[in-house]
């Protein structure tokens, strides 16, 4: 109890200053007023159209189906992570891989089971942004993608190098089955966030500095397997999941957050002489 008064107490400073603070531009983000622009056209996008069909998925599919299917998709992207291990001369890593993905493709049934998870051999994720940042472009411009998100110059190109140098997919000649593929392996990505909307959601701060300053460590994180400045193993991505269930949970800590809102509340702060 005293562990969680503690969080929820840092969670109202943390909102106090930042309503205090200056915002100042990011030094990744040079097309900020472009990449606002674009978050907001995706979130509009998501609540009106992604959200509800990802919502009524994961209501009334069952659950087995819907682990199926993300087993099914984390196997096909198994393809992408061997290219880049290999690109990347993680041999190692590029046979632990390629096992997952023989023992999943076969005992797994095309992947629907992780068999491989079972076994010890833990699901690993390279992309050619990542071999990128190995190769030596580490510091890139952020960017956010119409429809795709948060992403940079550097990933944005290895987006592109991994769809059709490095998927299965432009070896599907059907386009109406590789788009129906692609569309279901996004409505099962979303639907598999739902539990874990953000503490963001609650408070609505500056959700898009959050969620980019997030993104950009937790892409430092993967590109660097885990050896940036965090505590080994731990992935800053996480900070964003999952947190706002246990705030939530109850009347007081909800109290708590009003009341941290309405410190920062626009009106409060231009009102008060003595705001920072």
């Amino acid at each position: 109890m005293m562990q969680r008064k503690i969080k929820i107490g840092l969670l109202s400073l943390s909102i106090l200053l930042a309503g205090c603070s200056s915002n100042p531009k990011h030094p990744q983000d040079p097309l900020e007023k472009l990449n606002r622009g674009v978050y907001g056209f995706n979130k509009v996008v998501d609540k009106t159209l992604v959200k509800p069909v990802a919502y009524t998925y994961k209501t009334f599919i069952p659950r087995p189906i819907q682990s199926g299917v993300g087993n099914f998709f984390g196997n096909l992207g198994e393809v992408t992570t061997i290219g880049n291990d290999i690109l990347q001369f993680k041999i190692k890593y590029a046979t632990h891989d390629f096992a997952r993905l023989v023992i999943n493709s076969t005992i797994g049934l095309l992947g629907l089971f992780d068999v491989a998870g079972e076994l010890g051999l833990d699901k690993r994720k390279e992309d050619f942004g990542q071999t990128l940042y190995t190769w030596g472009y580490e510091k890139s411009a952020y960017l956010v993608l119409p429809l795709l998100g948060p992403s940079t110059f550097r990933d944005g190109i290895g987006l592109t190098v991994d769809y059709f140098g490095m998927s299965v997919w432009p070896w599907i000649e059907s386009d109406r089955a590789r788009y129906g593929l692609l569309g279901l392996n996004l409505i099962d990505t979303r639907a598999s966030l739902i539990n874990k909307e953000t503490i963001l959601d609650t408070i609505a701060i500056d959700e898009y500095s959050l969620i980019r300053d997030a993104y950009l460590q937790h892409r430092t994180f993967l590109s660097t397997d885990g050896q940036s400045d965090f505590k080994e193993g731990e992935d800053p991505m996480d900070d964003l999941d999952g947190y706002d269930d246990e705030v939530k949970d109850s009347k007081e800590d909800q109290q708590a957050i009003d009341a941290a809102k309405q410190m920062v509340n626009p009106d409060t702060l231009e009102s008060s002489p003595t705001a920072p």
